[in-house]
């Protein structure tokens, strides 16, 4: 059974032949023919989508969404966001997706009627519409749907709190999203509303919401541990301690949006110079989606000025004739400079606290030594980049879910390594010993052999040659192919 659900926006599209990664220009006059006036190339056909991405993440990402979760089920959560995919109307009647398990449809209002006809004769589990269809009330209706369709199930959870509470966020109220499905489960959805609505600053008090629920769910977690699992007066007194020790510690993910290009990509290449709208708001979209997912927060930024750019393009240039320690170092100060002029002082605070750190920008944010620092961001900060140009690709991959598979209960893990360990392979054997030894340490950790088997994992592990450089030689391994059957059991 899959827990998760896929939701389908279905777009008019323009050009009904396939594009390559590359695209091929005559010259360069041709190319900015072909322009359509972004700055980071969103495509026109995808502005009829924006408002249907924003509706869906109003609504459920998988089926545990619905249910009232202890702490620890919660706090698994790792990368939980929705699946959400576009696809142009010839795509739709041209490709089979029968495989896929449809829960809606959302369609822009240039697409035909026949093919709203070939959506709802798939029968998703919330239905098909148009996007003026789509409303606050449908929302609540949606969510009491789910839950119907869902209660029966394999886990002892009952109905999340507040499921009848609802209100479609829009614009940058939009940044409360990533809280609301955590402040939901707390039984705080109307807190959350009245503050979102009655502030000044929205994304200051989005993380204020945001920085207490994850403190709160931590200092539960622990209190847990300790064996506190009934509440008194004398508990009262451990809560208090505790979640000070909690929010001192900021334990959340903070996602950037970073827009803005260089001056010589605005010269020579297809990109306008100013950040239209819907760009605007297409990176928004990325941004609170993928804090929905780390349960984490959004921080918007301006456009990155040029002088950020040209001085990195500097340090580029003089790193091509060999490096000078003194003079990298200085102008990665003088970047932490300028980049610091981007941030307001909340901002940075922010960002030196966060557990870790996404960036949807075309500039290395990490490379800067802010102020009172004395390294590079990234040298204390694990920093994951998202480049936004071309900004049609990058919504089409944030958009969609890395497979994940909920297996329900433990299991063992096989694994058939067929590397001869001898002086030729000593190399390749010694990352698939790591491995093999990693795994090991974990399954000592989790006791994962405790539990009787009903499912069983074939992990095929690839070994994938990246490149020589003189006597060196790099490899990376990738977990691939992830194989499930139910009915097979592994003594």
């Amino acid at each position: 059974m899959e827990y998760y659900f896929t939701y389908f926006i279905v777009f008019k599209s323009n050009d009904n032949s396939f594009s390559g990664p590359i695209v091929l220009f005559e010259n360069l006059e041709s190319a900015k023919k072909n322009n359509n006036g972004t700055m980071h190339l969103l495509d026109d056909d995808l502005n009829g989508t924006l408002g249907a991405i924003e509706y869906i993440m109003h609504l459920p990402r998988n089926e545990f969404d619905v249910y009232d979760l202890d702490e620890e089920f919660m706090a698994s959560s790792y990368d939980t966001p929705h699946q959400i995919v576009l696809v142009p109307d010839y795509v739709l009647v041209n490709q089979k997706i029968d495989n896929i398990a449809s829960t809606m449809f959302i369609l822009t209002e240039d697409c035909s009627k026949d093919i709203k006809n070939y959506c709802e004769k798939r029968k998703p589990l919330l239905g098909t519409y148009y996007t003026h269809e789509l409303s606050q009330e449908l929302i609540k209706k949606q969510w009491e749907k789910i839950w119907l369709s869902k209660r029966t199930n394999d886990f002892e959870f009952e109905v999340v709190k507040d499921i009848d509470i609802h209100f479609r966020l829009e614009g940058e109220k939009l940044k409360a999203l990533p809280a609301l499905y955590i402040s939901r489960q707390f039984g705080k959805t109307n807190d959350l509303l009245f503050e979102i609505f009655n502030c000044s600053e929205i994304e200051k008090k989005c993380i204020d919401i945001q920085w207490k629920n994850i403190s709160h769910l931590n200092t539960l977690i622990s209190m847990k541990k300790k064996g506190i699992t009934y509440w008194n007066d004398k508990v009262d007194k451990v809560y208090d301690d505790e979640i000070v020790k909690q929010m001192y510690k900021f334990d959340i993910s903070v996602v950037i949006t970073f827009p803005g290009i260089p001056k010589s990509q605005k010269k020579y290449g297809l990109s306008a110079s100013i950040l239209s709208e819907n760009e605007k708001r297409a990176i928004r979209i990325m941004g609170v989606h993928r804090a929905i997912a780390r349960g984490g927060i959004l921080m918007e930024l301006s456009c990155a000025k040029e002088e950020l750019y040209k001085k990195y393009g500097e340090l580029e240039q003089r790193c091509k004739a060999g490096t000078n320690n003194k003079y990298i170092w200085k102008t990665f100060s003088d970047l932490g400079k300028l980049l610091g002029n981007c941030f307001n002082s909340f901002q940075i605070e922010v960002l030196k606290r966060a557990k870790d750190i996404t960036v949807f920008s075309d500039f290395p944010i990490g490379l800067a030594i802010l102020e009172n620092d004395e390294v590079p961001l990234q040298c204390y900060k694990s920093i994951s980049y998202r480049p936004l140009t071309p900004l049609t690709r990058q919504l089409q991959m944030e958009l969609l879910k890395n497979n994940q598979v909920y297996l329900g209960k433990k299991c063992k893990v096989a694994i058939a390594e067929c590397i001869i360990n001898n002086d030729e392979n000593k190399y390749v054997y010694r990352m698939s010993d790591l491995v093999r030894s990693t795994l090991g340490d974990m399954e000592k950790n989790m006791k994962v052999s405790q539990l009787p088997i009903n499912k069983l994992i074939v992990l095929k592990v690839y070994l994938n040659l990246l490149r020589t450089i003189k006597t060196q030689i790099y490899y990376t391994f990738q977990l691939m192919d992830i194989i499930i059957s139910n009915k097979i059991g592994l003594e």
